[in-house]
């Protein structure tokens, strides 16, 4: 499924509706800026619709535009300058990242193999863009990657939530369904 270029304007302005207009990073401007982030990510997101397994995983519930959008906000988290206040801070601070949590509820840390087939996606994006600088295709790799951990954590997060819930709600479900 490859993304029309009037389409490709359309999401870049529709991801500027999330994200706040001046994200300055160390990392955004190694790739050569926001223009540069922006055909990073329309690529990116062409790369996970076409294949099969994640487009299974973000297509079902998402347009282009919104996929788009979902992944430009994750390498903004990614190339943040304060990926390593969250990688190291508190596991509170992880696992309330709106992003990281729409991305496990889609399913994508259900295999291990899902977030490996959306860094090789993101790498071929990279060449795609044709970013010659070896030290910032390195460090966007590398920073993607470090997503992978938060991932983890939060899908752990949310799963014990569900199980507590599922403990305090059932208990007092079968208490009346035993009174009949």
């Amino acid at each position: 499924m490859k993304l029309a270029s009037s389409f490709k304007v359309e999401a870049v302005h529709a991801a500027e509706a999330l994200i706040p207009p001046k994200v300055v990073s160390r990392a955004v401007n190694l790739l050569g800026g926001e223009d540069s982030l922006d055909f990073l990510t329309i690529y990116f997101a062409e790369r996970i619709a076409d294949d099969d397994v994640l487009s299974a995983i973000y297509c079902r519930d998402l347009n282009s535009k919104a996929l788009v959008q979902l992944q430009k906000v994750l390498l903004l988290l990614a190339l943040s300058d304060e990926l390593g206040e969250l990688t190291s801070g508190s596991k509170k601070k992880v696992y309330n990242q709106n992003i990281l949590q729409k991305h496990v509820r889609l399913g994508l840390m259900e295999k291990e193999e899902n977030f490996d087939r959306l860094a090789s996606h993101l790498a071929d994006a990279l060449a795609t863009c044709q970013i010659k600088d070896t030290r910032a295709i390195f460090k966007t790799q590398r920073r993607f990657a470090a997503l992978r951990p938060l991932l983890d954590i939060t899908q752990e997060h949310m799963e014990l939530q569900s199980q507590q819930i599922e403990s305090i709600r059932f208990p007092f479900l079968g208490k009346f369904a035993s009174k009949k």
